[in-house]
């Protein structure tokens, strides 16, 4: 694998997108009134897991290393768990 193939890409993120959607629609028939809060939420989690990706990205030259966060990240970004209106 070359340098050039390690990131994120659009269907990564289209992937996480779509499971957020899923969730939120089963989510939204007990509690209509959250959906704007989810959002954020949701919004937030992708921030934070993208600027920590930038930021581990940027300390460290090895594509190993590289290989091994990007594949942490894709993780993250499907952990629900992170949601506290999804738990």
């Amino acid at each position: 694998m070359d340098e050039s193939e390690i990131g994120i890409k659009r269907d990564d993120l289209d992937a996480v997108g779509l499971l957020y959607q899923c969730i939120k629609e089963l989510f939204m028939e007990q509690n209509p009134e959250k959906d704007e809060t989810l959002l954020e939420q949701f919004d937030d989690h992708v921030k934070h897991v993208m600027h920590d990706l930038s930021s581990k990205l940027a300390e460290n030259e090895e594509t190993a290393f590289k290989i091994v966060q990007v594949l942490k990240v894709k993780l993250n970004l499907s952990d629900i768990q992170n949601y506290n209106d999804f738990s």
